[in-house]
Parts: C-alpha cells; structure tokens; sequence
C-alpha cells in the first residue's frame, strides 16, 4: 500500500500540518484536513503505535482512510455534524461570496435543499424582523445529525465495499459547533446514542471532534470515553468545572 503520510513519533504526527492536504477537490480536501487534525490532537494519547502511516482511500474507495498502526490495520469513516444549506452558504464564501453568514436560521432544514438565491437572502442578506434557532432547538438539530450519522454510516459499515480493518472508527466532526457549557451535556446524550449500537461488527470506537472555538475531542468505545488531552488547542480552562475527560459509560 502507498502512503500519504509516515510519522515515526508522537513530534511527527503533532506536526503533520498540511502534508496530507493534495486533493484538488473540497469534499476530499475536507477529509484531509479533517483527519490531519485528528491524527494532531491525537498525537499525544498512547492508542497509536509508532510508526503510523496513513492513507487517504475515500475518493475511490471506503472507508475515507486507512491507518496502519503497530501492525495494525484501522479503517476510518469521516463525516460531519452539520446542515446541507449551511455547508452550501459556507462553500459560497470559499468561492469568493464577501459577506458576513449568519447561518442560524439556516439549520432549520425544508422540504428540499435551498436554492442559492434562498441561501444568500436568508444567511447573506440583513433582515431585521427575521428570527433564528434558539439555543435549545440547535441543541436538538444536533442530536438529530448525530444520530443521522449514525445511521448512515452504519449503512456505509454493512456495505460490500467497506475495506475493514483490525478496527473500524467513525469521526464525526462537529461544524454545528458545541460551546464550553455544552460539551458534558452533549457527550452523555452520545452516550445513551452509542449505548444500543455497541455490537460485534460495528465501529469499535466513534469520536466526537470539534475543530477551531473550544476545540475537544472525545473518544467513545463500549468500555470507557476518553478526551485527549484537555488543552491540545487551547487552555484547560475552556472547560467547565467538573468535567470529567475518562470514565466508563455509566459514570
């Protein structure tokens, strides 16, 4: 098998950077950049075996990467937390769209993706009179993409094309965005959404990964949750007190 990226140490894999960003098209670069963060954050935990070398195989294959690890083959599926419109709006500002988003109202989801037009006028376009999601019901558009996710990619799992390994993990990456205040809360409903799922032949282990403002990740397996480390990306105290970053799942 080629390799993508090679890192012979925790130093190595800290500082992978960009050097697994070469796709030419975003769904793709998205993928790299989303694991290039992961394998950072994690660069500092002791699940990984050195050296770790890693493959991007999602755009022709499944899962989205493959990750040899100790002699240990492991199969990762990506995907994201989040909102086709609000996905759309973002990709019009990459694209050259030089004005301020402001998405919330595009979470509430219709009966068929928006239109451009739809999506400028709605997240583009100064309306005073016109009101967005409150904090409560972005917490249940959340839950509902989690638990969206994870039925699909439990499909993606059962499927024939699925190039199992040793381990298969799932990353959800959290572009709905979880505040400092949230991060408990959230992770005991992951829980009680995981407690069912745990079966032979499903994902071993289904992180939760939020990149950029309060950036954590959370690590969920039958037997236990760790969250590694607590400041990887920003001070310790961007966590509320009292939260605990291991315990088994019934703590």
């Amino acid at each position: 098998m080629n390799w993508n990226f090679t890192a012979n140490s925790p130093d190595e894999l800290a500082n992978i950077g960009h050097k697994l960003l070469n796709a030419a098209k975003q769904t793709f670069l998205d993928e790299q950049w989303q694991m290039s963060q992961l394998l950072k954050a994690m660069s500092s935990a002791s699940i990984f075996e050195f050296p770790v070398r890693v493959r991007h195989t999602g755009v022709r294959g499944v899962p989205d990467f493959q990750i040899e690890s100790g002699g240990r083959r492991i199969a990762i599926e990506l995907a994201k937390i989040t909102a086709q419109d609000v996905e759309h709006a973002r990709g019009l500002q990459r694209k050259g769209l030089k004005r301020t988003l402001g998405i919330s109202s595009l979470y509430l989801k219709k009966s068929k993706p928006r239109t451009v037009d739809e999506i400028i006028k709605e997240g583009f376009s100064y309306q005073p009179f016109r009101f967005g999601v409150s904090p409560e019901g972005l917490n249940e558009i959340w839950i509902k993409e989690v638990t969206t996710q994870l039925d699909k990619k439990t499909a993606v799992l059962r499927g024939k094309q699925f190039e199992h390994g040793h381990e298969d993990w799932l990353v959800l990456w959290d572009r709905i965005g979880t505040d400092e205040y949230e991060i408990k809360s959230r992770i005991e409903v992951v829980k009680k959404l995981l407690a069912s799922r745990w079966k032979l032949g499903w994902y071993s282990r289904v992180f939760i990964q939020q990149i950029g403002s309060y950036p954590f990740l959370a690590i969920f397996s039958e037997t236990g949750i760790i969250s590694i480390p607590k400041n990887f990306e920003g001070p310790a105290n961007n966590y509320p007190p009292g939260f605990i970053f291991s315990g088994s799942p019934d703590d």
